[in-house]
């Protein structure tokens, strides 16, 4: 199940400001701790090589770290992480939501 069950639920991630700086933090997090070189944010992680299971799971924990999010691997969708930009749209719309809650940890 996505966090979202439709795309009116979802931020404009491209006009907020803090997409690039997500997208460099994802770029940075693959490079400096998943060992991976990422030539745009569109670049599909799947199709190129870059993400395996193990390395998915990985890169789950490391998001959750950096972020200081929790992504329930049951509400997740393979899309989630498919590209850089997908994951600063995760990452942005989990944040946004926990912010809705209350939570005073974001």
């Amino acid at each position: 199940m996505p966090y979202f069950s439709s795309q009116e639920d979802l931020i404009d991630v491209d006009s907020a400001p803090q997409e690039v700086s997500y997208v460099q933090e994802i770029r940075t997090l693959l490079a400096e701790k998943l060992y991976t070189e990422v030539a745009s944010p569109d670049a599909d992680l799947l199709r190129e090589g870059h993400l395996d299971s193990v390395v998915l799971v990985q890169l789950l924990m490391e998001v959750e770290e950096r972020f200081g999010i929790h992504l329930p691997i049951e509400e997740l969708e393979i899309d989630d992480f498919r590209s850089v930009r997908s994951i600063a749209h995760l990452v942005a719309n989990r944040r946004q939501r926990l912010m809705l809650e209350g939570d005073p940890s974001v």
